[in-house]
């Protein structure tokens, strides 16, 4: 849950959150989902995030981790038993 530099912009260039999640996507042979409100898409360079929207990942994700605290998340209500919540909104 967000990949952009900082909260409620729509900035991905030398974001720790989507260099995270590029970490994680490499590291295993399923689905990375990533969800990122203020894009439409992701640069060209990358093959394994799939962007998706909030409903959808709530919806699928086996974990959930809080990268990068969107006002779209705050209320989100999450249901899994993995919650990884850097920014301790949830």
């Amino acid at each position: 849950m967000g990949l952009a530099f900082k909260p409620n912009i729509d900035d991905v260039r030398q974001s720790p959150a989507l260099s995270i999640t590029l970490q994680i996507a490499s590291m295993h042979s399923g689905r990375t989902l990533g969800v990122e409100p203020n894009i439409i898409s992701l640069p060209n360079t990358i093959e394994n995030i799939e962007l998706t929207s909030l409903e959808k990942a709530l919806q699928n994700a086996d974990i959930h981790l809080m990268l990068v605290d969107h006002n779209e998340f705050i209320n989100a209500k999450v249901n899994s038993s993995y919650i990884i919540d850097t920014k301790g909104i949830w």
